[in-house]
């Protein structure tokens, strides 16, 4: 071995190690690596581009994948809101819903007046078939936010499943006009249209 390639050596060390650091966080964050050693808490920065890869997989309704991106994200960051809010959604969807019921609690304890949280937690009642939780939970988020129109649906939705047929057309009625006016339907972290479990047939 010449002296060039002795000296060589340490460098292609070096990269050697630099090539596995990066291995190890793409394979614990995914596509995006949050920080630069295992034992620094990610950047904000880090941690936006790991929300958009987990919004990515809900878009795709990869809920699997986004709440394993959001875990090992949360066990980094466990006090994100927005990775919290996430998770809480993919529990939802993945039919865990005492899960995302606790969750969305816990968080609401902290942000009473959380439009998303009191949506998603009248949602999740209803879906559970607690009608008039659920309805308590989006009277309230109508009255905070009386120009969403989703939660103006979701109320409208979770009142003729409780039989109010007259109130559900008022909000029905009323989330129509919001959108002849312009007003957005889609809001981010937000759970629509749900509707109560089927009853389980015993065998």
């Amino acid at each position: 071995m010449n002296p060039l390639q002795k000296r060589a050596i340490p460098l292609y060390t070096a990269l050697l190690l630099i090539v596995l650091a990066t291995t190890f966080l793409v394979t614990r964050y995914g596509s995006q690596a949050l920080s630069s050693t295992a034992n620094t808490p990610p950047s904000q920065e880090m941690i936006d581009l790991v929300l958009k890869e987990a919004e990515g997989y809900i878009r795709l309704q990869r809920y699997n994948h986004a709440s394993g991106v959001l875990r090992r994200l949360l066990a980094d960051a466990p006090n994100n809101f927005q990775a919290q809010l996430l998770m809480s959604i993919c529990y939802y969807a993945l039919d865990q819903l005492d899960l995302a019921e606790r969750s969305c609690k816990r968080m609401l304890a902290k942000h009473p007046d959380n439009i998303r949280l009191l949506n998603n937690l009248g949602e999740i009642s209803v879906r559970k078939g607690d009608l008039q939780t659920g309805i308590r939970y989006l009277k309230k988020a109508a009255k905070l936010a009386p120009d969403m129109p989703v939660v103006q649906q979701n109320l409208s939705l979770a009142l003729s499943a409780a039989g109010n047929f007259e109130l559900a057309r008022k909000y029905q009625n009323y989330a129509r006009f919001l959108l002849q006016c312009g007003a957005v339907n889609s809001q981010p972290y937000m759970i629509s249209n749900a509707q109560p479990q089927p009853p389980k047939v015993k065998k």
